[in-house]
């Protein structure tokens, strides 16, 4: 990246992320700011990074962990697309681990002027029970 400012985009691939890239793409611009989209691939518990999977179409099997990555980076790269028809280009970030500590993680890295986090709306019993992914990484 240079020397401009830095946005950090934090993106769970859910219905807003597509609104959360045009936001962040309209700051960018006006702030002159550089853009990098970070996704945190996160395992299903129990399942071992390395476990191999068979993905349809492939050749061999797979790692649990890059097929998730091959997965998100597919769901990714046309957020890229539509940063750039809003002139703003992006740097895509992939990490895997738990969401909260890898965004703060970065966000110690990178120091960047603002972090964008899409929302994570619970609701009902799991509003009570679970912590949002943007209080997490607040408190990480």
């Amino acid at each position: 990246m240079s020397d401009r400012p830095t946005l950090l985009v934090a993106l769970n691939l859910a219905g807003d992320a597509e609104t959360l890239c045009l936001k962040a793409a309209g700051l960018a611009r006006r702030m002159g700011a550089d853009v990098v989209l970070l996704h945190v691939v996160e395992l299903p518990v129990g399942v071992s990074a390395d476990a191999p999977v068979r993905v349809m179409d492939a050749p061999g099997p797979t790692s649990a962990r890059d097929m998730l990555r091959a997965d998100a980076v597919k769901h990714l790269e046309p957020l890229i697309d539509l940063m750039r028809m809003h002139g703003t280009d992006a740097e895509l970030l992939l990490r895997s681990g738990r969401a909260p500590e890898q965004v703060a993680a970065v966000a110690r890295e990178l120091a960047p002027l603002m972090i964008l986090v899409g929302s994570d709306v619970a609701t009902g019993l799991r509003r009570l029970f679970q912590t949002s992914v943007t209080e997490a990484i607040i408190l990480a």
